[in-house]
Parts: C-alpha cells; structure tokens; sequence
C-alpha cells in the first residue's frame, strides 16, 4: 500500500495542474484552448483505461495472448486517435494544435501510470 502512495499523489497533483491550467486558460481569455485541454485530457483518459483493462485481461494468459492484446490495443488505439482527431477537425472549431498536444501531454503522463501498475502487477506476480 505505501508504494502506491505517490503515484496516488502525483495523479492528484496533475489533476490540480489540469484544473489549475484550465482556469488559467479561461481567465485569459482562451476558452476553446481549455474546452480543447479537457477533450484531450478525457480522450486520452478513456485510451489508458481501455489499455489497462485490456493488458488486465491478457496479463495472466499465455504470452502470445498477452502480446496480441498489447499490439492490437496499441493499433486500435492509434485507430481511435485518428477518428478522435477527424472528429475534431471536421466537425468542431477547437484548435487542432491544443488536441493535439493535450492529448499527447495526458498520454504520455497517464501511460507512465500505466507502466507502474504493469510493473507492479510483474513483481506481484514473480513473487508468487
């Protein structure tokens, strides 16, 4: 349990940066920049979701199982950052640019998470 205490604060401490940043973009003016942060932010959100289930359901199965679940939910996650980036594109006035790097600024922050927990789940199970 202590060892999954600071990854418990640093979420709470991006969630404060995001909202910090949020309001900081509103108060500035800027209201399609954070509309477009937190699209990113819950784009991004659901993606590592669906990863971690995903690699939750595989991890304890064959290797091959395991490696297909990794490489087709990286695919199908690729898949929906295209459709994800259309749809912005295409149908709304939100700025791509701000998507684009919230979305990739959340991945790339929520996949580090994603590592632990696997690497976790790793140590949990070589231990047994």
């Amino acid at each position: 349990m202590k060892s999954e205490r600071p990854t418990l604060y640093a979420l709470f401490a991006i969630l404060g940066l995001l909202l910090g940043g949020i309001i900081l973009l509103v108060v500035l003016g800027l209201t399609q920049w954070a509309v477009t942060v937190i699209f990113g932010f819950f784009i991004s959100f659901a993606y590592i979701i669906f990863s971690y289930m995903t690699m939750r359901h595989a991890f304890h199965k064959s290797s091959s199982i395991f490696y297909r679940a990794l490489f087709g939910g990286m695919a199908i996650r690729f898949i929906f950052f295209l459709l994800s980036l259309f749809f912005v594109f295409r149908f709304t006035r939100l700025p791509i640019a701000g998507f684009v790097l919230s979305f990739i600024l959340f991945y790339v922050i929520f996949q580090f998470f994603e590592a632990r927990i696997v690497l976790n789940e790793i140590g949990k199970s070589k231990d047994k």
